[in-house]
């Protein structure tokens, strides 16, 4: 775990410029959309240092292709006192942390567009894509494993070591990156089931806790009543258990 802001900083700049080195060392035709931790002093305070993993940001469409890049999804969008949290998988993730630092279930919190302030938990968190360019709005996951491994692995695990989280919530990625985090014969020490879907598989690595979950932004769950219910209060829950 780092020591002060300063110390952060400094590495955090580093992997900055990893991210702009392995841009230009592509030729990729946009520029990266940076993650990480937003406010060092609230993710520090935090009892629970999670970090969540996803696949990809994106930005804007010419022809129907991803553009842009430049800009900072923590310092941009996180620290926006204006933001309204309209992309859904950022309002899925502010149910979970809003909900586990207040002690609340899915039911008793407000909706977040009659409470904006509910966002400010995103600012505790370490967001973490496995890739750091302009994409779809949805990815396929051959996609993302070929891009994590030829460009970004190195980049997640210097994320890992700085922000040295004590739970990782993988949004349908752990597949992407598995071999970093488990080996082939580790198996989950507990499942949340419901209506015969598994929604998390809660595993443990070396002092972490390791959430393989369903993508945040996820539209419907089929044959599942009430699963963006389910989905936060396990996810609440797994984090409380084993964080």
């Amino acid at each position: 775990m780092f020591f002060s802001k300063q110390a952060f900083d400094s590495s955090q700049s580093r992997i900055d410029q990893l991210i702009e080195n392995i841009v230009k060392e592509y030729n990729q035709s946009n520029d990266a959309i940076y993650d990480g931790i937003a406010d060092f002093e609230a993710y520090s305070n935090s009892p629970y240092k999670v970090a969540w993993i996803l696949k990809e940001p994106y930005d804007d469409f010419v022809d129907g292709k991803p553009i842009g890049g430049g800009w900072s999804i923590p310092k941009d969008c996180f620290m926006d006192e204006n933001q309204k949290w309209r992309v859904l998988t950022w309002q899925r993730v502010i149910y979970v942390m809003y909900g586990l630092k207040n002690q609340l279930s899915y039911s008793e919190m407000d909706y977040i567009r009659n409470d904006p302030e509910m966002g400010k938990v995103l600012r505790e968190v370490a967001w973490i894509n496995l890739s750091k360019m302009p994409a779809l709005t949805s990815s396929d996951s051959k996609a993302i494993s070929y891009y994590y491994e030829k460009y970004w692995r190195p980049v997640v695990l210097k994320q890992i070591k700085l922000y040295s989280p004590k739970v990782v919530v993988f949004g349908n990625t752990l597949q992407c990156c598995r071999e970093d985090f488990l080996t082939s014969t580790d198996e989950p020490i507990e499942r949340y089931v419901f209506d015969g879907t598994c929604f998390i598989n809660v595993y443990k690595k070396n002092g972490i806790t390791l959430l393989d979950a369903y993508h945040p932004g996820f539209r419907n769950i089929p044959g599942v009543k009430n699963s963006v219910e389910h989905y936060v209060d396990s996810l609440i829950d797994a984090i409380k258990k084993n964080g």
